[in-house]
Formats: structure tokens, sequence, C-alpha cells
């Protein structure tokens, strides 16, 4: 289901064309089968109760270049099904029309030149799309109010259907237009972008549509002060049948830019034939159900990322996900423009899943995807996250895989849906023993656990739970070390005691692990067991202990047992130049217990290190040694 978004939004913005011959394209006029005889209507009007039925061909593609990709991106589509527009009624000046799809023979999507799905993946999209319905509310003279929708409709079907509205719209003469004039100005919003059009009427009453130029190009960022001068080649014919409803339109037109930075191509043709036209026989959809599409920005956008977008497009986000695929490096402040580009515009987290899913995508950039979805982090990025790892691609590979669920863990506010999925994915693999898995999941769900805490709390104690009990049923150190890593995330107060009980593990590693995850509970048992764990005689943990304790509120009792420890040389050290950080990064001062602690460490560390050199700059600058009593001796 997730290609159709490429319809929507990729296709969409590429001006939802496709190549023509090195010619431009001619404006043929409908066959004569087709061609309705009729008066010069001069509005349009839909006759309610009548349900008309036509046979749509969509195709196209495009190619643009985006600044800093390495190669032009291309999207290719064709689709052909068939129409019904269902005119129920005007009120307010608009007429409301139904649009819906269905027979959708043909639907072909390709993305740089490779199919974006097979054939049973075609088949979902089709059914996906099959019979979903838009509101169409327009008046007379072909102005549209905002599309509505069913609130159940996907976003990502929505699109499609806004694009197919989109290429529909016919301009007709405005109330001031003198009847003896046959041709008139008017400006479009197309799937290309915002285009400049003339009309001119014929003898018959068929309508020639001119593309005159675009002011705006969906596909090519541009400054406020920046004039675009495509090259538009071709137009439309229209025909409406005696009552002003539409008969066939034949549209075909060539955009092309020559530019060093931004050039690009595109072809289009959209063709609508009336096969019927006949009363409804039944009332129709109810018009309460329908919703107004929400502006852009998006539910989940915030205040800020208008600001931050800096030229983000649809093509720039492919583009740069498609460099990433192939070695390139992000460009700066990619992440963080990209993020706020989904917020702003949720249907992008779609395209992101069509991407994944598709056969060429590699790992690396299914990886990059699914940290981009975590930072957007909005329901429709969250949304996207979830048909992500239910799909076959994620699980093609188990190693990816795990890195895919993991990603879960970087959602700021994650949804309950999203917790329920994850845990689900956590339960199932426990139950069909694939530690793997469930390994991967447990690591974030411990994380969504403390985000839920507040507004899901029963789901977070159910979740918090199932992992204290899975920990102490387990009999692999591998799950003791997820589950450890669960509870660390979660960071529960009340867990101190049982992580503590692992740093006495008779395997490095799970102690290891164990101090990590005391790092964020802030405690005086947390303490007291990482400041044991500092003796350690492995490396690893004596290291990942005295780290976990920059996290700590270290007591003075605790700065004069760690000055005890290393002066003594109990310490590992290995460690020691963690402990010097310590003294430097810790959230509590350690007053006149830093000069000793410093001057031990000197004292074994080769003259001329770094460290060696670091510890003679600090102890310069720390508290002085302490003043006595005792009398001055004299020579």
């Amino acid at each position: 289901m997730a290609a159709l978004v490429v319809l929507g939004l990729l296709a969409g913005s590429y001006g939802f064309a496709r190549h023509a011959a090195d010619a431009a394209p001619s404006l043929t006029r409908p066959d004569a089968a087709n061609a309705i005889a009729l008066p010069a209507a001069r509005e349009l009007r839909w006759v309610p109760g009548n349900a008309y039925v036509y046979d749509l061909r969509w195709s196209g593609s495009s190619r643009v270049k985006i600044p800093g990709a390495q190669e032009r991106v291309s999207v290719s589509v064709k689709l052909e099904a068939t129409l019904m527009a269902r005119a129920m009624g005007e009120h307010d000046g608009l007429q409301d029309v139904v649009v819906s799809l269905s027979d959708i023979r043909t639907y072909d999507v390709q993305m740089q030149a490779k199919p974006m799905f097979d054939d049973a993946a075609r088949a979902v999209e089709k059914r996906a799309l099959m019979g979903q319905e838009v509101l169409l509310q327009v008046d007379r003279h072909g102005t549209f109010a905002p599309l509505a929708f069913d609130p159940k409709t996907p976003a990502r079907v929505r699109q499609v259907l806004a694009r197919i509205i989109e290429a529909t719209r016919v301009s007709m003469p405005p109330p001031s237009h003198a009847p003896e004039d046959a041709s008139w100005d008017a400006e479009e919003t197309t799937p290309t972008g915002l285009g400049r059009v003339r009309y001119q009427r014929l003898h018959d009453g068929a309508l020639v549509r001119k593309r005159l130029g675009y002011a705006s190009i969906t596909a090519i960022p541009q400054s406020s002060d920046e004039e675009l001068s495509p090259l538009v080649e071709g137009g439309g014919v229209i025909t409406l049948d005696g009552s002003g409803a539409i008969a066939t339109i034949d549209d075909r037109e060539t955009v092309t830019i020559e530019s060093d930075t931004n050039p690009y191509r595109a072809s289009s043709s959209f063709g609508l034939t009336r096969l019927s036209v006949a009363p409804a026989g039944d009332k129709g959809p109810d018009l309460t159900r329908f919703v107004r599409e929400r502006v852009i920005p998006g539910a989940g956008a915030k205040p800020s990322d208008e600001s931050v977008l800096q030229g983000m497009t649809p093509d720039r986000l492919l583009a740069t996900v498609v460099d990433y695929d192939r070695g390139a490096s992000l460009p700066r402040g990619f992440m963080v423009n990209a993020s706020a580009y989904g917020r702003l515009h949720p249907e992008s987290s779609q395209a992101m899943v069509t991407v994944f899913v598709g056969p060429t995508t590699r790992s690396r950039s299914r990886t990059l995807i699914m940290d981009l979805l975590a930072a957007t982090g909005d329901h429709a990025a969250q949304v996207a996250m979830g048909e992500i790892v239910r799909s076959k691609a994620a699980r093609a590979d188990a190693e990816s895989y795990a890195h895919y669920l993991q990603r879960f863990m970087l959602l700021a506010a994650p949804e309950r849906a999203s917790a329920e999925l994850l845990f689900s994915i956590y339960t199932e693999s426990r139950a069909t023993r694939d530690p793997f898995v469930a390994d991967a999941a447990a690591v974030p769900l411990g994380a969504m656990a403390r985000k839920l805490r507040a507004g899901e709390p029963e789901l977070s104690a159910r979740i918090h739970q199932r992992i204290l009990d899975d920990l102490g049923k387990a009999t692999s150190d591998d799950d003791r070390i997820a589950l450890l890593k669960s509870l660390g995330n979660g960071a529960f107060p009340g867990d101190v005691s049982v992580i503590v009980a692992h740093t006495r593990s008779g395997a490095s590693h799970v102690r290891d692990q164990a101090a990590f995850s005391l790092r964020s509970i802030d405690a005086e048992a947390s303490r007291a067991a990482l400041l044991a764990l500092t003796q350690d005689p492995n490396r690893n943990v004596a290291t990942t202990a005295v780290r976990a304790l920059r996290r700590q509120s270290l007591s003075p009792e605790d700065w004069t047992f760690l000055r005890t420890l290393v002066v003594l040389g109990k310490t590992n050290k290995e460690s020691d130049a963690d402990v010097v950080a310590l003294l430097v990064d810790a959230e509590s001062d350690p007053g006149e217990e830093a000069r000793p602690i410093l001057q031990a460490i000197q004292a074994r560390t080769r003259p001329g290190s770094d460290l060696h050199d670091r510890t003679q700059l600090l102890l310069a600058d720390a508290a002085p040694e302490p003043v006595t009593d005792a009398p001055l001796e004299t020579p």
C-alpha cells in the first residue's frame, strides 16, 4: 500500500509526467466516437443525481537534478482506470461531486528506471485505491474549495485522488468576461506547480487550453526573489456536454528548465473520456462523513519547522536518500531540515515507506529512513515506521531488522500504537523462540515504557513488568544483556536492586551492561555499585562504571571513597583517563578530593603523555593542598 504515495507525492511533485518523443507533444481532438456536439457552455455544471463514468489514462515520468545530488532523479508512472463522478447537488454556490476510482487496469511506478513493486505488491496497491472517495466542491467557474475526505481514508490514497482532481481542473470565464470574447486567462494549480494558462473557445464549443508558463514548480526549490523561466510546450482540448459537465479532456505538455543548478524536464499526458452518464439510482454517499483536508502545516508540526526547511522539497529528500544509498555523505543539517519537512508534509513519511520497500534499496538507506522517521516523530511518521517493521523487506535481513526495531527508541513522544506494535513483536518473538528479534525489540521497549509512564501508565507498567519477569527467567547472557539495556532505558527507580544484582555476574559483558544501565538511575545504591565496579579487573567494566558516575550526584562521601580507591591503586588503571574526565564533568564538585586523585594518577602516568600533561594543567587549577598548623622548619 505504501507505493501509492509515489503517485501522490513523488510523481505528483515531478509533474506526473512521461517522457515524450523528441518533438513537443501535439494537441489532438477527441475521437469522433467520443466527441459530443454541444452549445458553447459558459459554466461548469454537474447535474445533481447523475453519475458520470470516465476512462482515465494518465502516464508520466520526469527527471530533475537536485543540488548536491550525484545524478538526476527520475520517476515514471502509468495509471489506467475507470473514474466515477457523482453529482450530489449544489449549495452556497458550490457543487458537491464525489469522485472515486474503480477497475484499475494498469498501475506501474518506476524510480531510477527500476520497478517499485512486483505483481503481488501491485495488486495490493490497486485494492487500496479502488473505491476510495473524495468530495470535490467546485463553483461554476471551476474554482475549487479544499478537498474533503472520509477521516478513515489513508493519507497515501488522499494524495493520489488529490493529484487526479488537480488534473481535471477546468477554468471557465470569470463573471466579468464579455460573452463575445472567445478567450480568457487563468491561474491553475496542477501536479507540476502553479501555472498560467489561456483558454480559447472554438466554434463548436470545445475549449483549447494553452500553458503559458509556470510561476512555480513543485519539484524545484525557489527563493522569493527567484524567477523561473521554464520552456512550456503543449496544452489541452476540453469538451463539455450541453449542461456544462466535462465530456473529455486530452491534455499534454512538456516543461523544460535549462539550468546549471536545477535542470528539469517533464512531459505529461492526461486523458479523460466519458463512457456514460445516467441517474445514479440511489441517494449516494453521506456527505457529512467527509472532512476537508487539513492545510499544511501538518498536525504534528513544530513552530520552528518552517524556519529550518532551507529549500527542502520532495525531490531533494528523495535525491539525498538515493545518493546516500550509493555511499554519499548526508548534506549538513539534512536530518533537521528533512524531519521539519516531514512534520509539515505528513505524506512524505509514506513516500519513505515506498522507498524503503523498493527492491533496490539497501540497508544503508533503509536505516537512514528509519532514523529520519524517528526524528520526524509525528503520527504519520510513526504509522510509517510500523508499516516498515511489518514489511517483508524489513525482515529480509535479521541483523538489519534489529537496527530498524531499535530506532523506535529515538521517538521523543511514542504513541500507544507504536508501543503496542513493538511489544507484540517482542512477545511473539519470545513465544516463537526467536531471541535475536526479541532482544532487539526489548531494548527500545524500556525507553518507550519510560516515555509512556505519564500518558499511558497501564501500558507502561505492563511492558515494564514483562521485561522484569523475562530477566528473572533469562537463561543466556545475550538475553540478560538485552533486558538490562531495556531496564536502563526505562530508568525506573525501583529497578536498582535488580540491576545491581547483575553487577556481580561472572560474565564481564553482563557486568559491563549492568554498569551502563545504572547510569540514569541516580540513587545511593547505584553509586555504591558503580564505585565498586571501578575496581573491576576488566577494563571495559571499570571504564563504563566511571563514565556512568558522570550522570550521578556524587556526595562528598562518594568523592572521599573514590579518592581512597585511586590513591591506594585499587581502581583499574586503564580507566584513569575517565576518572580525570569525571573530575571535570561530574554533576557535583569533587572539592579538595580532586588534588590527591590527580596526583595519584599523574604519579603512575608516563611523563610527556597526554594524560600526564592534562593532570598537570588540572593540578594547577585544583584546590590547594590543605594548610596545617605545624611550624615551618628552618634550616
